[in-house]
């Protein structure tokens, strides 16, 4: 694809197609926009609606925005209904921009394979696909990697390992980490023990590969730390 230009696509099967779809390929400059969101965590149409519309506003406030991250619990029980209603309001959104979806806990409650089925992902570098995907992406003079925090108790050494291999190999200015769950938290979650683990484990690796920036979700709430 060449660098910094709109595309129109559409998916169908030769008979039934979807409407038209656009997105904007990373131009590869130093100064690019995206959007954060986290935990729709949705069962109604009303309640996913409330969510697109905050997804819409965050777009007009940030208009030059060149993606999007869902940091994870795209529905609440992860039942097909659910599905189809995040799609009914979300779809238009998605065919707008590029999503980059976190694997949260809520998605997928236990059904093996749902999240890589679900969203079309190169999994070649995921230690395990059963509960998630974790992957990794360049863009712009960032690199940005996904974590799966349902791998284990939230994360296997497996995946710290890559983590740590995957950021010592990247020569971009800028290192962020996207998750679901969270190490750090002023709710109860805080003190449960899957983020117990990742403050043990995986602010070490975070420390020692340098990362600038995480993104994280699962709390239902909004907190900054040094």
């Amino acid at each position: 694809l060449t660098p910094g230009k709109r595309y129109s696509y559409r998916v169908g099967d030769g008979t039934t197609f979807s409407d038209y779809g656009t997105f904007v390929t990373d131009n590869g400059d130093s100064s690019f926009e995206f959007i954060a969101i986290a935990d729709i965590q949705a069962s109604s149409l009303e309640n996913f609606e409330k969510g697109a519309k905050t997804i819409d506003a965050a777009f007009r406030t940030v208009p030059n925005a060149e993606f999007m991250f869902n940091l994870g619990d795209f529905t609440n029980d992860s039942t097909n209904e659910e599905w189809n209603l995040y799609d009914k309001a979300m779809s238009e959104i998605n065919l707008s921009t590029t999503l980059a979806p976190i694997t949260g806990n809520h998605d997928g409650l236990g059904v093996w394979h749902w999240f890589d089925n679900m969203f079309n992902l190169d999994t070649s570098e995921s230690v395990q696909t059963l509960n998630g995907v974790n992957y990794s992406f360049d863009y712009g003079n960032a690199h940005f990697a996904v974590l799966n925090t349902n791998d284990l108790l939230s994360i296997s050494i497996a995946q710290l390992k890559w983590l740590e291999n995957d950021m010592n190999s990247t020569d971009k200015d800028w290192k962020i980490v996207c998750m679901h769950k969270s190490p750090y938290t002023l709710g109860k979650d805080g003190k449960w023990p899957d983020a117990l683990y990742l403050q043990k484990s995986l602010t070490k690796v975070l420390d020692k590969c340098d990362v600038d920036l995480v993104l994280s979700g699962h709390d239902h709430q909004y907190l900054r730390t040094k």
